[in-house]
């Protein structure tokens, strides 16, 4: 059943719900959703967060949207292909070291070809980032998200779609993984000087120092978060 959604970011309630639903069966491989009104009424939301998920949801390529017809469960396709496998972790103790040893084995790679194709308005939106994450930090704040950002703007700077798809996979695996909350006091300024040293070699096209330190910045958080999920 479809429940009443209370967070600040309303529209990401709703792909999960309805993600969920794939996953336990309730919506199957061409089921028609329920309308944008009727989903909003269920819901209890706008129907502006309603059309964010349900775009979120086609760009992830498990929503058809057919104009004049209604929004259907998409059948498995390439595009669609990691989020499909991604539906199917189950999310327990320990998953987050799991989803760092993948990151280790795919990040390192797709910095290393991002140096290569990387652009200088992509070097313009990195350090936009990192600006708005030096804030963040300096304020106290969670770094989750604007530290989730600089990594899919790598993706992007990677100019391959598949790579971009398989990013926001994992990315939004760590989010829904409850380790991935533990609050680690070192890890907003550490994850920011990666970030910035990371930039560095991206903005020298040096593939092979951008791809190291990707690898020492993904070592570096996993070895706090290892540290601090002992402690629970």
């Amino acid at each position: 059943m479809l429940e009443p959604v209370k967070s600040r970011k309303i529209y990401e309630n709703i792909v999960d719900q309805i993600k969920k639903m794939i996953i336990q069966g309730s919506l199957k491989i061409g089921d028609r959703l329920p309308s944008e009104r009727e989903l909003a009424e269920s819901l209890k939301v706008s129907r502006t967060s309603v059309r964010e998920a349900l775009r979120t949801l086609e760009n992830m390529g498990l929503v058809e949207c057919r104009s004049g017809d209604g929004n259907f469960v998409k059948d498995l396709t390439v595009d669609s292909l990691a989020n499909s496998i991604a539906l199917r972790i189950p999310l327990q103790k320990g998953t987050i070291l799991q989803l760092f040893e993948l990151r280790k084995i795919i990040e390192p790679g797709i910095v290393r070809i991002a140096a290569e194709r990387v652009t200088d308005e992509d070097i313009l939106r990195m350090e936009s980032i990192i600006d708005k994450q030096k804030s963040i930090v300096e304020q106290g704040k969670s770094i989750a998200d604007i530290d989730d950002e600089f990594h899919r703007s790598i993706a992007v700077a990677s100019k391959n779609k598949m790579i971009m798809r398989i990013i926001n996979t994992v990315i939004g695996l760590e989010t829904e993984t409850n380790e991935s909350n533990i609050e680690i006091k070192e890890r907003p300024r550490q994850s920011l000087k990666s970030h910035m040293n990371i930039l560095k070699y991206l903005k020298a096209r040096e593939q092979e120092k951008a791809r190291r330190a990707m690898l020492t910045h993904l070592l570096t958080v996993e070895r706090l978060i290892r540290k601090n999920l002992e402690k629970v």
